[in-house]
């Protein structure tokens, strides 16, 4: 393994930890939360800006209602890479840009840190945030690329 290989990888530990221990003394709830539209679905979605709060995401929960998700809200466009790490069920992630879809990443599947690679989901271009709903909605309520999410 690469030096550079390994700094990244101990980056990423650091940061599941320091959202692990941010879990255990910061109510989880203290968000701000929005409802959305995609189509004709409305969700009420978490807003985390932060990168602590980025960080955690919904790890740690044991799952999400149907009608929720995470908006992850970011400063400027960049790709942007996630991980399943602590997840106890998959998701969609859905990438935004503008208010826009770009992409869809359809059942993301939780880390297991047993496996020898660790599985990173990236988006098809620069966006601004990240929409995570449960995995298969986007198909079950044809959400797709193009189309526009309102209320953000």
């Amino acid at each position: 393994m690469s030096h550079k290989m390994f700094l990244i990888i101990s980056l990423f530990v650091l940061l599941a930890i320091i959202s692990s221990l941010y879990a255990y003394f910061v109510n989880e709830n203290e968000n701000e939360f929005k409802e959305i539209q995609i189509n004709n679905n409305t969700f009420q979605v978490e807003i985390v800006d932060t990168a602590i709060s980025q960080t955690k995401g919904l790890s740690g929960r044991e799952s999400l209602d149907e009608d929720k998700g995470m908006l992850f809200v970011f400063k400027g466009y960049t790709k942007r890479s996630f991980w399943m790490v602590n997840m106890n069920f998959s998701l969609d992630m859905i990438w935004i840009k503008d208010g826009i879809i770009v992409g869809i990443e359809k059942n993301a599947v939780p880390l297991k840190l047993d496996n020898e690679k660790t599985k990173f989901y990236y988006s098809p271009e620069p966006v601004d945030m990240v929409l995570e709903i449960n995995a298969g909605l986007s198909d079950k309520l044809n959400i797709k690329t193009g189309d526009k999410v309102n209320g953000i």
